[in-house]
């Protein structure tokens, strides 16, 4: 009995003249199906980003005439472009340089995205903030009502990032919200080594022999680095 040889078509994977799109043949058969794989032209892509950084731009000079300069959104938009593949961020502003590749302008069309749409990228936002941080401090803090009202937006700052922070948290709901506050505001002002720190969260936490708890001082640690050493 001879051999039945069965001729199956290969798949084929070639540019469109026409589109500049990528056309792939998929199957077997006289029909092949089609997928199309289209990617935006980096002519759009930079054409979106410089519409982009002139919004930036102008809610950064409108945040400087009433905040201080990189703090709040604007601190993070500053972190996330002034790294050195992107060198995207001069003077506090925005800056496109030229040849940049599609990956560098995805990032920095991602990151100026992402601070346009931040609550504390408006002036209305970062009060409104303000406002919560002060309540906070009201309820969970030993601060007398005048002394919270009086907040700077620094301190604002300060304490909201330390309330949304789940190390703060679960280490607060040992020790108490208000001792670890303070501890941290004494190991800024006494220039605390970390093991100082750790020490002194466990005695204002009223934990005279020490936290006990790997994870409490693990993540105390991590309150120390951020906190006191970045305050």
């Amino acid at each position: 009995m001879s051999k039945v040889y069965r001729k199956t078509r290969k798949k084929s994977n070639y540019i469109s003249k026409g589109t500049g799109s990528r056309i792939i043949h998929t199957g077997h058969g006289s029909i092949a199906k089609k997928r199309v794989v289209r990617r935006k032209p980096k002519t759009d892509l930079a054409k979106d980003t410089r519409r982009l950084v002139n919004q930036a731009n102008a809610r950064l000079r409108s945040l400087e005439r009433r905040h201080k300069t990189g703090t709040w959104a604007s601190k993070t938009l500053k972190n996330r472009l002034g790294i050195a593949t992107l060198r995207a961020w001069k003077n506090n502003r925005v800056r496109l340089r030229s040849n940049l590749t599609n990956t560098q302008l995805a990032s920095i069309n991602k990151a100026i995205s992402s601070f346009l749409k931040s609550k504390t990228a408006t002036n209305k936002g970062i009060e409104e903030i303000r406002q919560e941080q002060i309540e906070n401090i009201k309820e969970r803090l030993t601060l007398d009502d005048e002394k919270a009202e009086e907040m700077t937006d620094e301190e604002a700052e300060f304490f909201y990032d330390m309330f949304g922070d789940s190390d703060f948290q679960v280490v607060a709901d040992k020790v108490g919200a208000s001792a670890l506050q303070a501890a941290i505001q004494d190991a800024i002002e006494e220039d605390d080594s970390e093991d100082m720190f750790i020490q002194r969260v466990a005695w204002y936490g009223g934990l005279r022999g020490g936290t006990g708890d790997l994870d409490i001082q693990e993540r105390a640690i991590r309150i120390y680095n951020k906190y006191v050493l970045g305050g």
